[in-house]
């Protein structure tokens, strides 16, 4: 039963051989000899760390009086603040929510770096101080849903309803729907409880069932109902102990054995749903044989967390001098990655813990979730640009848990300046199955770029988030930077010959024609010996053309882009060829051999007036001229910068603007926008095709895109309605305008979704020339 559902769902290799980066690049240079090997064992640390997907979590109880908010302790290690809360507290009128309580904990702890996880109720919740929480009054005063009476919290009788009352489900729906769309999208929202059934979400009183199935059945509709509305956004946590007073009336009050646990409480049910894992409240206490094989079945076969909360306050550990045996229990014998401290919420006592057991609050933090120490690594250390690398590398975890998510190992190659010039990622790496007592050895294949200028760099490591690629874990070993990457050691980049790749006119002035002060600029597709100034009269232009006299010459950081600026009377156009004769002066990044052109190299571009989107991108609204702009519907708003590109509202994922000219329309149009500084005659080139999104598997999956410009409010491109492009047109369709325009008019370049968004990343990167 829930062993062939887990392994239908969850089947992933531990040890990972992997070749990354597509084919090796071909350098000019003869390929390195093998050199010696840098093995390294890092120096393992003993400091907390703070992860996502797991940590030690306070809760706060969105009531007037309970909440807390930082006044008995600041809990700066918690990485998690559970916000409690009930569907009876929220809605007390049908379809008016009170958010205000709920509101104000997020926003105070949110300010203070905290993540956030819901308990939510949606039956009948008391608290430890003696306040209880019903169900909404007006189930029964306006559709008189049958209910039973059943004692529960302090003696308190309250109303509990069968489930399985399609009313109660369609309101209950309708609450869930509403909740869920307030947070299913939001970073800082870490996990929600799904405390369907019986106090507390444990099942101690609830509604009493006649028949097994009857019970089965509500638990299954409470499951859809939360699974439907979150949509694996988030990840809910179950309890995973429904027994208590409630058993229903067919069944003795205990387990026949595994499957009889598992099918009464539904819990292979939840099983087939991919974010919904298991919490167990009460613990160490009471952990029965059955609750231990569900949560190993849970820990070893799939890859989702574990939640779990003390089953007594701080005072009762503390009083029977049980806080260290409580936490060696959980160490020794339980694999969970989110803890609730004893006591539960300042309310009551986690206060006191807190504050008089840091020594405990830092060993369980450094024994939950987990804790990934690089034991050893090893890789060249010597690698020729252009080649490819092994670096073989092995793994502990140190913690009791695990990692709920992949996060891709990336390796740097960092400059004496702190620059980073190349870097790698091995997607493939995957740590989800790194358990407490394995060591896990891995060898990725790394390709450097033939580029890369000689040298010697350190190298760095990261565990990365997949969609960002940003560093995203904190690793036990020492050599952490601002970024969360770790210097391991150093290699030495032998550097291959550079050529001259590209030669562009760029105008300066802001006039049509070439001027003293235009730019021509050079690119070379390996680095060069750079800062050196190159003879002129060995940079031999056609038709007899000049750069001026007297240009003067400025490299890159990099050493592989050249900006000559044009000297006094230059005659020097676009479409001339520029040719690199002998004694020029540009050698290797090493100085070693002179670059020369073997074949002329014409000049791009222009020395008029150029606005090209990807070329002049920029993280300022207006900046050169372009705006990054997306339309609602109603009009044209800006984008906001995420700190890597132009997106849309934090709502829509995949509505954004790349600085390659990439982009993506996810249910509004993505609007390059151009506003014109001057008065003149533009001409506007361009072509707007598909991408194949680096070989997506899933090329020509979409349903392509439509296109079109505008002038202010006047269509220029195609001459009415839209231009459509195919979901496999890697060539596109093409665009050349020429049209007036005065200062401050905008030219949009409006691209629309079509039907749906999948799969239908694009490339537009129009270019406009003043020629008059």
């Amino acid at each position: 039963m829930m062993e062939l559902k887990f392994a239908r769902r969850f089947a992933l290799p531990i040890l990972l051989l992997v070749a990354l980066l597509g084919e090796n690049f071909v350098g000019l240079l003869p390929k390195a000899e093998a050199s010696a090997t840098v093995d390294i064992t890092p120096v393992e640390t003993d400091e907390v760390l703070h992860n996502p997907g797991m940590g030690l979590t306070v809760t706060e109880i969105a009531y007037p009086g309970l909440m807390d908010m930082g006044v008995s302790s600041g809990f700066e290690e918690v990485d998690i603040v559970a916000i409690a809360t009930t569907w009876g507290y929220i809605e007390r009128e049908e379809g008016v929510y009170d958010w205000s309580y709920v509101d104000q904990l997020y926003n105070y702890w949110v300010s203070k770096g905290k993540r956030i996880a819901f308990k939510l109720s949606v039956e009948p919740f008391y608290y430890a101080d003696g306040h209880q929480e019903l169900l909404p009054e007006w189930l029964f005063t306006e559709y008189n849903l049958p209910y039973q009476y059943q004692t529960f919290g302090g003696g308190s009788d309250a109303k509990w309803v069968d489930q399985n009352d399609p009313i109660y489900k369609e309101k209950l729906t309708a609450f869930m729907t509403e909740f869920a769309n307030r947070y299913k999208y939001d970073p800082n929202v870490e996990y929600v409880d799904l405390r369907t059934y019986g106090l507390w979400g444990e099942g101690q009183t609830g509604y009493v069932y006649p028949t097994t199935e009857s019970r089965r059945s509500a638990f299954i509709g409470l499951i859809d109902i939360w699974n439907n509305a979150w949509e694996g956004r988030k990840w809910l946590l179950q309890n995973n102990i429904l027994e208590g007073t409630a058993w229903p009336d067919d069944h003795a009050p205990s387990y026949k054995d595994y499957e009889d646990f598992l099918y009464m409480s539904a819990y292979d049910y939840s099983a087939s749903k991919p974010r919904i894992s298991f919490r167990r409240d009460g613990i160490p206490d009471f952990y029965r044989d059955y609750e231990k094989q569900l949560l190993d079945d849970v820990f070893f076969n799939t890859d989702l967390p574990l939640g779990a909360e003390y089953c007594f306050a701080y005072e009762h550990y503390k009083s029977s001098n049980k806080v260290e045996w409580a936490n060696n229990e959980i160490i020794d014998k339980m694999h969970f990655n989110f803890l609730n401290l004893p006591g539960w919420e300042p309310a009551h006592d986690a206060d006191d813990y807190y504050n008089e057991r840091p020594d405990e609050v830092r060993r369980m933090l450094k024994n939950i979730g987990y804790r990934f120490v690089l034991t050893n690594a090893q890789y060249p250390a010597e690698v020729a640009a252009g080649e490819s690398f092994t670096f073989d590398h092995t793994w502990v975890n140190r913690a009791t848990g695990k990692s709920p998510e992949q996060y891709p190992l990336k390796i740097y190659l960092v400059d004496g300046n702190g620059r980073t010039v190349w870097y790698g990622t091995d997607s493939e790496f995957d740590q989800r199955r790194f358990f407490k007592g394995n060591s896990y050895s891995a060898q990725s294949t790394f390709s450097l770029p033939a580029h890369l200028k000689g040298g010697t760099y350190d190298v760095k490591i990261a565990m990365v988030d997949r969609l960002s690629g940003n560093p995203a874990i904190e690793l036990a070993i020492e050599g952490k930077d601002a970024e969360k990457r770790y210097t391991i050691g150093q290699v030495t980049v032998i550097p291959s010959l550079p050529t001259l790749e590209a030669a562009k006119a760029y105008d300066v002035g802001g006039t049509p024609g070439t001027a003293s002060g235009d730019q021509l600029v050079l690119k070379f597709d390996y680095a060069t010996n750079g800062n050196v100034n190159p003879v002129a009269g060995k940079l031999v232009l056609s038709n007899g053309h000049t750069l001026g006299t007297y240009p003067s010459f400025a490299w890159s950081g990099d050493n592989r882009t050249l900006t000559i600026t044009l000297g006094n009377n230059p005659t020097v156009e676009a479409g001339d060829t520029i040719s690199l004769t002998a004694g020029n002066g540009i050698k290797d990044s090493i100085g070693r051999v002179e670059v020369v052109t073997a074949e002329p190299m014409t000049i791009s571009g222009s020395f008029n007036p150029m606005y090209q989107l990807s070329e002049q991108y920029s993280s300022v609204q207006g900046q050169n001229g372009w705006r990054y702009m997306y339309h609602d519907g109603n009009g044209y708003v800006d984008m906001a910068w995420d700190g890597a590109k132009w997106k849309g509202p934090d709502a829509i994922s995949y509505l954004f603007i790349e600085r390659s000219a990439h982009m993506l329309a996810e249910t509004y149009d993505a609007v390059p926008t151009w506003e014109a500084p001057f008065d003149g005659t533009v001409r506007i080139r361009g072509t707007a095709k598909m991408d194949d999104d680096g070989g997506n598997a899933c090329y020509g999956c979409g349903d392509g895109i439509r296109t079109k410009i505008m002038r202010n409010g006047s269509q220029v491109w195609p001459s009415s309605g839209w231009q459509s492009i195919q979901a496999t047109d890697l060539v596109g369709v093409s665009h050349d305008a020429t049209i007036e325009v005065q200062q401050g008019d905008r030219l949009y370049f409006v691209m629309n979704r079509n039907g749906n968004p999948y799969f239908d990343g694009a490339s537009w990167n129009p270019a406009i020339e003043y020629i008059a």
